[in-house]
């Protein structure tokens, strides 16, 4: 070899010390310093654990890591060595695994970027979480993608911290937003009818097992028109079954005050078949003695006596109710109010009422004989107005051998006198 070919072989020699050994010592320390990295970084974004503590973790891995490297690839003579080395590299992968495993059990969710880390299926067991995508090989459910709401209600829901439905009396009430950061501490759900239920949480809705969303500052808005619209439609409802209620009252009272007229009526007149006919003068006749007892006999007899063409007179016409209550003795005194109370204007024009007083005497200078004195107060009143048109008293005087006989012989002569009287009240009229 010429000195020419020493001098490049000892160039490339100096070259070889001067770069290519630095080089190769420096990526030496470059590839470990990744790998440190590597792992520092990984194991970071992944648990979120303290950056510090990862650090020294993997500090104390790097020398094992280091020697388990050099022993199994640069000893290929020495086989011991090898499989010590493959050792370590096992083990320090098995604890990095296990380690990972460990912190990510409870995880759904990677620390640094939030990638879903479990995937999730709702068995009759419960809520059963995966590591991937796929089916439940128990139950054959197609798993879902965990996310946060999922997450919070599931914990909640395990701390017994169901939402609660709020109860208020004005909307004003309520405070949806915090004061200090302005995150809604008001969530809610409406329902088929469009009705908004507040809730005093996040979670689900007890009944539709939706998820419950949280209000905005638009929807709280749209709440208050809403419960406007509501207590407005409310009011109208709670007038419309007020209005309807007193309806239903009235006619009630109407029907009742209805029937205790019709019994009134049924208690008082014995018929209510006549009929007022506008031809003739229809005339009622009642008279009673004192002891308030219907006289029927003079009644009868004092109806037929003025009875005639032009007067229709009857003498049926009351019950003897209307006597013992005191409907008589009101009518009698000219108490308005009873007439119309009964409506006797259907049915007749007049009604004629006589009190009847009988007064016995005995004559010592005829013996066995007895005088009677029968005095009828009589009242003729109008069935419309219900006020005493005409008022008189008939005194008749006759004798017997028995108070029988006596009072007989004056009723026989008494109603055509009272007839006369009547007539020719009417035939002034």
């Amino acid at each position: 070899m010429n000195k020419r070919n020493w001098i490049k072989a000892g160039i490339t020699i100096v070259i070889l010390t001067l770069f290519i050994i630095p080089f190769i010592a420096i990526s030496k320390h470059v590839a470990i310093y990744q790998i440190y990295s590597y792992f520092v970084d990984s194991i970071h974004d992944l648990t979120g654990l303290n950056k510090y503590l990862i650090q020294a973790v993997v500090l104390s891995m790097i020398v094992p890591l280091m020697i388990g490297l050099k022993w199994y690839f640069f000893s290929p003579i020495n086989k011991k060595r090898r499989y010590i080395g493959l050792s370590i590299l096992i083990a320090i992968l098995i604890s990095y695994n296990f380690s990972l495993y460990h912190f990510t059990k409870t995880s759904y969710f990677a620390f640094s970027k939030g990638k879903v880390l479990k995937w999730y299926a709702e068995t009759p067991e419960g809520i059963r979480f995966f590591d991937a995508p796929g089916y439940d090989p128990k139950y054959g459910i197609e798993l879902k993608q965990a996310t946060p709401e999922m997450i919070v209600n599931l914990e909640r829901k395990k701390r017994g911290m169901q939402p609660r439905r709020m109860a208020y009396n004005s909307i004003d009430e309520i405070e949806f937003f915090d004061s200090l950061t302005g995150e809604n501490k008001v969530w809610y759900y409406i329902d088929e009818s469009g009705n908004y239920e507040l809730y005093d949480s996040s979670g689900i809705h007890p009944v539709s097992r939706k998820q419950l969303k949280p209000v905005t500052e638009e929807l709280v808005l749209q709440i208050k028109a809403k419960l406007e619209e509501d207590v407005r439609r409310k009011q109208e409802e709670a007038l419309k079954i007020e209005q309807q209620r007193q309806e239903e009252a009235k006619r009630l009272e109407e029907q009742r005050k209805a029937q205790e007229h019709e019994d009134f009526l049924k208690r008082y007149l014995l018929t209510r078949s006549f009929i007022n006919n506008s031809e003739s003068q229809e005339v009622a006749v009642l008279v009673v003695d004192e002891g308030n007892n219907v006289s029927q006999d003079i009644t009868q007899k004092i109806a037929l006596s003025v009875k005639n063409e032009r007067l229709n007179v009857v003498s049926s016409l009351f019950t003897d109710s209307f006597v013992s209550d005191g409907i008589f003795e009101g009518i009698f005194r000219g108490d308005a109010n009873e007439v119309k109370k009964l409506e006797l204007s259907k049915y007749i024009d007049y009604v004629i009422l006589g009190k009847k007083i009988v007064i016995f005497s005995e004559n010592p200078e005829l013996q066995n004989v007895i005088t009677a004195k029968v005095s009828i107060e009589v009242h003729l009143v109008s069935a419309e107005t219900g006020t005493i048109e005409d008022s008189f008293t008939i005194t008749e005087t006759g004798a017997g051998f028995s108070k029988d006989a006596a009072e007989e012989i004056l009723l026989e002569r008494i109603p055509n006198v009272i007839s006369q009287k009547i007539l020719n009240t009417f035939i002034r009229r």
